[in-house]
């Protein structure tokens, strides 16, 4: 093992999170370490291909799914510079005062510690530092908040089309909230409505951390380690006091830093196997007294509806997160219906055979059947999708 460096803290992960965190810390003057597991990535690497897409998931070890209802840990995670905020589709619409009192309103899931009233300021400073596009005057459902700091996104004709039958049922629609510039400032451009934002933004107009707090983490002399694989998090011979971490190279030599202060910024799955893994003063794992550590995950169901019209939809165009939104479903109880909370994304881009593609909502088909209906497809496909609530339950 290499000599152990001091730092004031570590962050695991160079995520939407761990890049927040590592600005703030750096800015406040600390010494701050960035150990991120995968490659380095720049907006020079991004490329527009469904190809490239898959560069951007989850490459590391394998992971083991399985259960009646597994996630998809390679659609939900990144690797490399940015994680998995470098392919995120920056939909960003806020959380209601009622998701924070579930328990207490409902007798379902959880509490949250705080309300949305205390985390109110906090979504409006992120707004204003990264810039989130929308129109809160037609969010009829939007809670208290500053108005969005940047135009809508422009409606395509896919989304168009399928938001007049939202308005033929007495459904209303709004621009959907997307952490994407739509006029250009001076650290950032405008979004080109591409629709490649799943292999990751080469332009800087989606707010991902090569763009937001990365930049800002460096300059204040943070440091960004890559190809780190961190395997424990130490502590203290009484087990209480983190004191650093141990990783691994690919080149498989064991390295370790010192820290006082620990950020786990690694993804869901991430944090509780590197919990979990930190056995030498802890047999159940750190921060595990309660046995519930890996347990209780959400990951939102979604499901996808597409249409076909005879006409060009430019389907392709637009973001990969969608164009308009529809919250009139997020109150927790519907007579007749399941408990919970869902909404309408209404446009999302769509390319041929992404992980959203056109392709996959007509497995049966094969061979020339299968051309045909692409060559269709590609000219006149629409999709809605569908984003409904879980509970936080033990067994998941």
């Amino acid at each position: 093992m290499s000599n152990i460096e001091r730092f004031d803290a570590i962050v695991i992960g160079s995520g939407a999170a761990g890049c927040l965190a590592a600005s703030r810390l750096a800015e406040a003057g600390r010494s701050v370490l960035i150990l991120e597991s995968g490659p380095a990535r720049s907006l020079r690497d991004l490329t527009s291909s469904q190809l490239w897409a898959r560069r951007l998931k989850w490459g590391g070890a394998p992971v083991i799914e399985r259960g009646r209802h597994p996630i998809g840990h390679n659609f939900n995670v990144g690797w490399g510079t940015g994680g998995a905020a470098l392919h995120h589709y920056a939909v960003w619409p806020r959380l209601h005062p009622s998701d924070f009192s579930m328990a207490r309103d409902h007798g379902r899931g959880v509490d949250w510690p705080l309300s949305y009233t205390e985390l109110r300021p906090w979504y409006d400073l992120i707004q204003d530092e990264v810039g989130i596009a929308g129109d809160h005057t037609r969010e009829s459902w939007r809670p208290d908040g500053k108005p969005y700091n940047q135009a809508p996104v422009p409606v395509f004709r896919h989304a168009e089309l399928i938001a007049g039958g939202f308005t033929r049922l007495g459904m209303q629609t709004a621009p959907l909230p997307l952490a994407v510039r739509t006029r250009n400032g001076t650290d950032r451009q405008a979004c080109i409505w591409d629709g490649w934002c799943d292999a990751g933004c080469p332009t800087g107009a989606l707010a991902n951390p090569l763009v937001t707090y990365l930049p800002r983490a460096l300059r204040a002399g943070a440091r960004l380690l890559h190809d780190a694989t961190v395997t424990e998090i130490t502590t203290d011979a009484t087990g209480s006091r983190v004191t650093g971490v141990q990783w691994r190279n690919t080149g498989g030599s064991t390295h370790a830093a010192s820290a006082s202060i620990v950020v786990l910024a690694a993804s869901t799955i991430q944090n509780s196997r590197l919990l979990l893994a930190s056995r030498s003063r802890s047999p159940r794992g750190l921060a595990n007294g309660s046995g519930q550590v890996g347990r209780s995950i959400m990951a939102h169901l979604a499901c996808q509806v597409f249409g076909l019209w005879d006409e060009d939809t430019y389907c392709h165009m637009g973001t990969t997160g969608g164009q308009l939104l529809n919250q009139d479903g997020y109150v927790k109880t519907h007579p007749g219906d399941a408990f919970g909370s869902w909404q309408w994304i209404i446009g999302n881009a769509l390319k041929p055979n992404d992980l959203l593609g056109i392709a996959l909502n007509r497995p049966d088909l094969h061979g020339t059947k299968l051309d045909d209906f692409m060559r269709r497809a590609a000219r006149g496909c629409g999709v809605i999708t569908a984003v409904a609530e879980d509970l936080p339950r033990p067994e998941n």
